[in-house]
Parts: C-alpha cells; structure tokens; sequence
C-alpha cells in the first residue's frame, strides 16, 4: 500500500454519502470540491489527510460537463457498493 496516492474513490465517495446522502447536494459539493479543494472542506478522516495531504484543484482545466461526469460517477460509485459487476452484481 505504499505504493497509494489517494485514498480509495469508493472510500472517498461512501465519506460523501454519509455527508451528503441526497444527490443534488452530493454533486454539488463534489463538483465545488474538486474546484476548490481544502482541508476545512475536506471530509477524509484526519489519518488521510495526514497521508495523502490535500488533492490538486483538478476540477479548476475541467468543464462543466466533466465536472458532473466525475460527481455522478462517485455518486453512482457509492450507491452500488458491494456490487461485483465480474458476476452480475450478484
């Protein structure tokens, strides 16, 4: 594991979920975050933070439209947890 940049994307959005658990709200901070991103806004556990410090404004050379396909993705990441897509989600 030495070898990890940043914390798991499925981690990253089940932390989210929990904050935000209603979709318009979940994509709205995803998308400010990846803008703007900052330790106070930040809801990794402290220990990730500590590891990984603060990712990059990657949103900041993104347009609308992929700024919205990387927030539904980590929203429809974490609503099909536990999903094995290898055997049908079964």
């Amino acid at each position: 594991m030495t070898t990890m940049k940043a914390p798991p994307f499925l981690e990253i959005a089940n932390r989210v979920k929990m904050h935000y658990p209603q979709k318009k709200d979940f994509l709205r901070f995803v998308i400010d975050y990846i803008q703007n991103p900052s330790r106070e806004k930040g809801l990794c556990m402290p220990m990730a933070f500590k590891r990984f410090g603060t990712m990059p404004p990657i949103g900041k050379n993104m347009s609308d439209e992929e700024k919205k396909a990387v927030a539904e993705y980590l929203y429809n990441l974490s609503k099909n947890r536990g999903m094995c897509p290898a055997n049908g989600g079964k």
